[in-house]
């Protein structure tokens, strides 16, 4: 479980790609109307940016992304705590 997570932390990070003229902005947090990184991913078509915010806490979420040229980026004062450690 904890390599699945880690996993979908690291791809998150690593999805940085320029966005598309349609994109959406996704945001995820406590009080956005996605609450999870996964329920973002699952909506997320080509293009979108998601931001996470770091205020969440995010431990034993896991997700699939199917999208294509996505940004993911965290948003906040802090660090996304994807619940390692």
């Amino acid at each position: 479980m904890r390599r699945a997570l880690a996993s979908a932390c690291f791809f998150a990070a690593v999805l940085i790609v320029s966005g598309d003229v349609s994109a959406e902005t996704l945001k995820v947090g406590p009080r956005q109307r996605l609450a999870r990184p996964s329920d973002a991913f699952r909506a997320a078509r080509e293009g979108d940016v998601i931001e996470i915010d770091s205020a969440g806490e995010y431990g034993g979420d896991v997700g699939t992304i199917n999208a294509n040229k996505l940004t993911v980026r965290g948003v906040g004062n802090t660090r996304v705590n994807c619940g390692q450690g």
